[in-house]
């Protein structure tokens, strides 16, 4: 495709798709997503895009198009099954077991996750893991010991 007139695609797309009155401004940009996604890759700001969406008489703010974007994205990671991010590590994730139990200065850093997520699940493991009452353990130990 022309560095010029893949612009002039999309505004066409989206024309043609604001004709058929989708049902959200989310749905035409989700349908739209592989085109940006080029348009962007060839060196068109997300400006330029936006206003040629607009051109094409798709009512969204701004922020409303970078929401449904990065939405739309996401979505589509999620059904084809690859990892949330492209930069994420081909090593086999850890369990979340195996994240919680490993000490403060043995852990993996972020940047080893593949996703937010990841993080955030490694965090609710060791904060299961931290809530324990380790004095009830004790105890329960100290009787099993005494004779």
């Amino acid at each position: 495709m022309e560095n010029q007139n893949i612009l002039d695609l999309v505004q066409q797309r989206t024309e043609m798709l604001v004709a058929e009155k989708l049902r959200s401004t989310s749905t035409v940009i989700a349908r739209l997503r592989d085109l940006i996604a080029e348009a962007h890759r060839l060196g068109h700001s997300h400006s330029a895009i936006h206003a040629r969406l607009l051109a094409g008489g798709l009512e969204a703010s701004w922020n409303n198009y970078r929401v449904c974007l990065v939405r739309a994205r996401k979505r589509a990671v999620r059904r084809a099954g690859a990892p949330a991010a492209p930069h994420a590590s081909s090593q086999p994730e850890p369990s979340r077991a195996s994240r919680a139990t490993v000490g403060a200065a043995e852990m993996e850093p972020e940047s080893s996750f593949s996703s937010p997520t990841h993080v955030l699940d490694a965090l609710a493991g060791a904060k299961q893991v931290a809530s324990r009452d380790y004095a009830q353990v004790a105890r329960d130990l100290h009787r099993k010991t005494r004779p």
